[in-house]
């Protein structure tokens, strides 16, 4: 009888395409991302590798699904070599002080859930910061788009800080969380209002005068509106000024040439 090679009845995990095994060949070298993590805006950080890794199906090595086999288990050489990779890209992707403090860890998920704990809590300082450059801001000489793209950056921090409360029970009939949602965009769309120039009173009352207060994004397309309303009319009075100024002009100079040819 002939013997099956060694390499069909065991075949490498890594190179079978589509498995979470799978290793691409420029993988091997490539980086998850180009900004490395240096302690600071860990959620951001998070998010990004996040998506790294689901873009190459290896979240199972950072999130618990895929545990480590037994040494006996046919997957254990392609898991080994696949927790390493994943262990080098987190590396990479934060400072050598960072990087210095996990080195050591045995699998990637372990590092991964030692920088979750350190830098995934909330800082108080940091919301701090955040709420008070929020009270401080104004719309001042911004066009509505550059305004709203400062405040939502502000927001967006201040969630990844502080993420909006959630109802976990199951079936939820309580709707706590899209209660929690709707009064939160209630605020942010008040606070939006507020912080706009005194130019925009009328989209401001138009807005507040409504039987329920649109969504942040509703209230941002009505405000732009109004502004380009503006745009147009002051295109228009200008227009109109300069036909007028064109007038008076030629006036006084028919008046000049007619006072000089009756001399």
């Amino acid at each position: 009888m002939t013997e099956t090679p060694q390499h069909i009845s065991n075949p490498d995990l890594t190179t079978i395409f589509g498995g979470v095994y799978y290793i691409h060949p420029s993988n091997t070298a490539s980086k998850l991302m180009t900004d490395v993590f240096d302690g600071t805006s860990y959620i951001d950080w998070q998010e990004s590798i996040l998506l790294s890794l689901s873009t190459k199906n290896k979240l199972g090595f950072i999130d618990g699904s895929l545990p480590k086999p037994p040494a006996t288990d046919h997957t254990y050489k392609a898991w080994c070599r696949c927790n390493d990779l994943v262990k080098s890209w987190l590396l990479a992707s934060v400072d050598k002080t960072v990087g210095r403090s996990v080195r050591f860890k045995k699998t990637a998920a372990d590092v991964w859930t030692d920088l979750a704990e350190r830098f995934g809590q909330p800082s108080s300082t940091l919301l701090y910061s955040l709420q008070k450059k929020l009270l401080l801001l104004e719309q001042g000489s911004d066009s509505i788009s550059e305004f709203y793209t400062k405040i939502m950056a502000i927001w967006d921090e201040i969630d990844n800080q502080d993420p909006l409360a959630i109802c976990a029970c199951n079936n939820c009939i309580c709707a706590t969380g899209r209660k929690n949602l709707k009064s939160q965009q209630d605020s942010r769309v008040m606070m939006f209002l507020m912080k706009l120039n005194d130019d925009y009173v009328q989209a401001r009352t138009n807005i507040l005068m409504m039987n329920e207060l649109p969504s942040l994004g509703s209230a941002y397309r009505f405000c732009v509106q109004e502004e380009r309303h503006k745009e147009i009319k002051q295109v228009v009075s200008s227009s109109h000024e300069s036909l007028a100024f064109a007038a008076d002009r030629r006036k006084f100079q028919d008046k000049n040439n007619f006072t000089k040819s009756t001399y």
